[in-house]
């Protein structure tokens, strides 16, 4: 018995089991990437822009505390405001206070025995976290600068 014979190419017809993409397909598959990684990306980008903002809402807040305390510690009569920074620990945290005699109505003199004191601590690039409280130190204190 004979052999079949292999079978003879035809000009511009494409053999079935010629291997390899077509064009078009080469380029869906290229449009299918770039979709997926753009997406990846601004996923990326906006989790590490939620990181930044997690963390400034945690540690402004507790920065907020450790100034007012030390405010708090400081001599009544030398309560003033400033501003200023948290050194190395905290690069790029600043921090500005405001204080003021409050007259105190409700305790029945427009003294200067309750004290307001805005606090602010703000990321070098990113948002402010303000506090403002009110101290009563139960006699005469002289706020400088009012």
């Amino acid at each position: 018995m004979r052999e079949p014979s292999p079978p003879i190419p035809i000009p511009g017809r494409r053999s079935h089991c010629a291997g390899g993409f077509s064009l078009l397909e080469v380029l869906v598959a290229l449009v299918l990437v770039a979709v997926v990684l753009v997406s990846v990306y601004r996923l990326y980008a906006q989790s590490i822009l939620m990181d930044r903002i997690a963390r400034f809402d945690t540690v402004a807040p507790q920065l907020a505390r450790l100034k007012l305390a030390e405010l708090e510690r400081s001599d009544p009569d030398e309560l003033r405001g400033g501003e200023g920074d948290f050194g190395a620990d905290f690069p790029g945290y600043t921090w500005r206070t405001a204080v003021e005699a409050s007259g105190a109505e409700a305790l029945g003199s427009p003294g200067r025995d309750l004290v307001r004191i805005d606090l602010s601590v703000a990321l070098e690039g990113g948002g402010v976290f303000t506090l403002r409280t009110y101290r009563y130190y139960g006699s005469d204190v002289d706020i400088a600068g009012s």
